[in-house]
């Protein structure tokens, strides 16, 4: 017997259960159940997963017998709260249609994964054409003739970007020899936009790489097609780490924008009526999310086969829906195809399988890395203050920053201008280290913040 079979026997000997009875629970055959436990052969993981429900062993038991049978365990601390406060699809479509302003979710490959009704009006175009997300990388759109015309800051705006990608590699690294699907990328845009991809060359040599005390903002310049100049200023926030999801919110940054923004989609009280909804393309069967996986950096069938030691023939039963994979087999292909963390969660949950945390909560936990490209690539820095008060006095909306007790730190020069700061009765009340709640509650805040009781209520 090894060590997993043996707490099996022993568990199951503490509640009194016989093997049939624990094999029925489990949709297992007797037969095969009793194997188990004499140690003669290993459960699949989730068939493992199920047993130990069935016998009711805690967390820290379950991932001892899921590492004893060679398995990956399953998650806990902070990765398992992150999972857990994963959005489902239809509160991120809720979300998304309730703004006013152009809200676009990219995955962490920097791929549009959903948008609102205002990012088509801006846009003007509809996302939904590129029927998979690397067709929809922000460099692909931005290399179009389309985006070109319209975006009249491009080097400025894509140079932003390029230091932010280029967190996700080495210093110093060859880009696409780290990344198969950078790789597949650049030779795209040498055969469907060489200019373009000269462009991208000269900013990936000149801009500096994205530094974490600067704040991932931007400022948009926009010229639709009736000839109409429109002004945003856009923001990168964190969506769900869990799935490696960021939004891109383009707030309108003057008066003029925000009345254009409001003429061209209809509203009724208060959300857009034009539909909004994303392709919704992580709804599609596991097999044929697999196989459309396997386009995004362009290796074959075989390659895979040889680099995830899975047999050929196996591969092309998985792709066809013939034959179930595990779960260590979809994170394998996932990682050698360079899938997103929506299209991994998508099939490992349709098959009834536990997701995976995308790279970037992987390295936000202390996890290991799975692939030599990503957020994981850069440690953590230390504070830069410097940098900091630069990045922060530039943005031109109020912005406060609180520590992570959300007591109060800073306050850029829009915000003291129009919290009124320069007023001596708030000057006292965000000179300390006052706490965020004490600050909302203040009567001279109150008396300032007209929707008072909206805003309480989100913080």
């Amino acid at each position: 017997m090894t060590a997993w079979s043996e707490e099996l026997s022993r568990a199951r000997a503490t509640l009194r259960l016989s093997q049939r009875e624990v094999a029925t629970r489990t949709g297992i055959s007797e037969a095969s159940y009793a194997r188990y436990e004499s140690g003669e052969r290993t459960p699949k993981r989730e068939a493992l997963l199920r047993v130990c429900g069935v016998l009711k062993l805690g967390e820290a038991t379950t991932n001892e017998a899921l590492a004893n049978a060679g398995y990956a365990p399953e998650l806990t601390g902070p990765i398992k709260v992150l999972e857990k406060r994963t959005a489902g699809v239809p509160s991120t479509r809720e979300a998304l249609d309730s703004y006013p302003w152009v809200c676009e979710l990219s995955n962490e490959f920097f791929e549009i994964r959903a948008w609102n009704a205002p990012a088509l009006q801006v846009a003007e175009m509809d996302f939904a054409q590129f029927e998979r997300p690397d067709q929809r990388h922000f460099l692909r759109l931005a290399a179009l003739p389309h985006f070109r015309q319209r975006l009249t800051n491009w080097d400025s705006l894509i140079g932003n970007m390029i230091g932010f990608w280029k967190q996700s590699f080495d210093d110093g690294a060859d880009a696409a020899e780290a990344s198969a699907y950078f790789a597949k990328l650049v030779n795209d845009l040498n055969r469907d936009a060489p200019e373009v991809l000269l462009k991208v060359g000269a900013l990936w040599a000149t801009v500096p790489t994205f530094n974490t005390s600067w704040r991932n903002a931007h400022e948009v310049e926009w010229r639709v097609a009736d000839g109409t100049d429109l002004k945003f200023d856009a923001v990168f926030r964190s969506w769900n780490d869990f799935e490696g999801l960021s939004s891109f919110d383009w707030h309108p940054a003057d008066a003029a924008t925000w009345r254009w923004l409001t003429q061209q989609t209809a509203y009724r009280d208060g959300s857009p009526v034009t539909d909004a909804e994303g392709p919704g393309d992580e709804s599609a069967p596991w097999h044929e999310l697999l196989s459309a996986a396997r386009l995004r950096n362009g290796k074959s069938w075989k390659t895979i086969a040889e680099n995830t030691k899975i047999p050929l023939n196996t591969l092309y039963s998985f792709s066809s829906g013939k034959r179930r994979p595990t779960r260590e087999d979809v994170i394998d292909i996932s990682v050698e195809c360079e899938a997103d963390s929506v299209t991994t969660n998508a099939m490992l949950r349709q098959l009834g399988m536990s997701a995976e945390p995308s790279g970037y909560a992987r390295w936000m936990c202390g996890l290991p890395r799975r692939t030599n490209w990503g957020h994981d690539q850069k440690p953590m820095r230390a504070f830069d203050r410097p940098a900091f008060n630069v990045a922060f006095e530039r943005l031109r909306w109020p912005c406060l920053v609180l520590d992570e007790n959300c007591r109060f730190v800073a306050a850029n020069g829009v915000a003291q201008d129009v919290l009124g700061l320069r007023d001596e009765r708030l000057r006292g009340l965000f000179r300390k280290a006052t706490h965020l709640v004490d600050i909302v509650t203040a009567p001279a805040i109150r008396e300032r913040i007209l929707n008072w009781e909206d805003a309480a209520i989100v913080l």
